[in-house]
């Protein structure tokens, strides 16, 4: 959140636009897949890829997804090391939120014609049913085209603007909604995880990138910091998850608490609205709800982490 409020941009757009900032230093490998990493006696790791190829690195920044391999090695390492397989096997893949989201447009020239008054033309919609959080989901997580019956049923009793515009909606698609669980660490050894690898979470507080980018700025700015070097790598990993983890985690939380509410099942809000008053109360726990954003700054952020570092540092 800038002082400015916040600000959208193409993700193809951002990163051109990061990629032009780029060090002369840096290579950029395309096609290459990472299926797992080991661990260094040396102290870095090797990397496997899907083409059989093998890389190794002193520190590896994985990036790579709410299917993320690097999770997955990083959970195995750590039960192995530890004794725990049965504890951490749970945080290797993906779970199923108990939501599926529908995603369509609808023509906006065809539907000004016949609603001039409409208070929503033109937009891309986003539509959420409910199923059962946390159920194993077998089916494919996304399916480019489903019936348009499929989701006017579902939305069949709600007020007559969301039935009108749903009954002239393109051809929806249909998303199951998957999230990781929260993690009880985003660093092992030499290895980091950011972004969705670290905490994919429901879209219901729009901020899911956002964290990515604020993990990505705090620790590119700890690794790349005149003070940091290999003999201290630990401590720059260590800072950037006391940093990072606990605010991606509470907006994860923040997130799967909006979905609650706006499925009117929220156990700390009314769940049988039927009265304006609880309309409104409902109304007031959403904005509650988004209130952080407007509470500190990714710069206080990095200052907090920098102030660590150099103390960490100087011991």
């Amino acid at each position: 959140m800038s002082q400015d409020g916040p600000a959208t941009i193409a993700r193809p757009i951002l990163a051109e636009l990061l990629q032009t900032r780029l060090s002369t230093n840096c290579t950029i490998h395309v096609s290459k897949r990472l299926i797992s990493y080991e661990e260094n006696e040396e102290g870095g790791v090797k990397l496997n890829f899907s083409d059989g190829s093998i890389s190794t690195a002193d520190v590896l920044i994985a990036a790579d997804g709410i299917h993320s391999a690097s999770r997955a090695s990083m959970y195995k390492i750590l039960g192995k090391r530890e004794g725990r397989e049965g504890y951490y096997e749970q945080f290797i893949e993906p779970k199923f939120s108990g939501t599926f989201a529908y995603r369509c447009g609808v023509p906006s020239e065809k539907f000004a014609a016949l609603y001039p008054n409409h208070q929503v033309l033109g937009d891309q919609k986003f539509g959420a049913a409910r199923i059962s959080e946390g159920a194993p989901y077998e089916g494919p997580w996304m399916v480019n085209s489903v019936e348009k019956k499929e989701v006017t049923d579902l939305y069949a009793d709600w007020e007559d603007d969301l039935v009108k515009l749903l009954e002239h909606m393109d051809t929806p698609s249909r998303w199951a909604v998957h999230v990781v669980a929260p993690l009880p660490t985003f660093i092992s050894g030499p290895v980091a995880l950011i972004g969705d690898a670290a905490h994919a979470m429901t879209p219901h507080q729009g901020v899911g990138g956002g964290q990515a980018i604020e993990d990505a700025y705090i620790l590119g700015r700890l690794l790349s910091h005149p003070s940091a070097n290999k003999s201290n790598l630990k401590d720059v990993l260590n800072i950037y998850e006391k940093v990072r983890l606990p605010k991606a985690q509470n907006a994860a939380a923040l997130s799967k608490s909006n979905g609650l509410i706006y499925d009117f099942i929220d156990p700390m809000c009314p769940q049988n609205v039927s009265s304006p008053e609880e309309l409104r109360e409902l109304g007031e726990a959403v904005g509650q709800s988004f209130s952080w954003l407007a509470k500190g700054t990714l710069y206080e952020d990095w200052e907090d982490a920098e102030r660590q570092f150099l103390n960490a540092i100087s011991q």
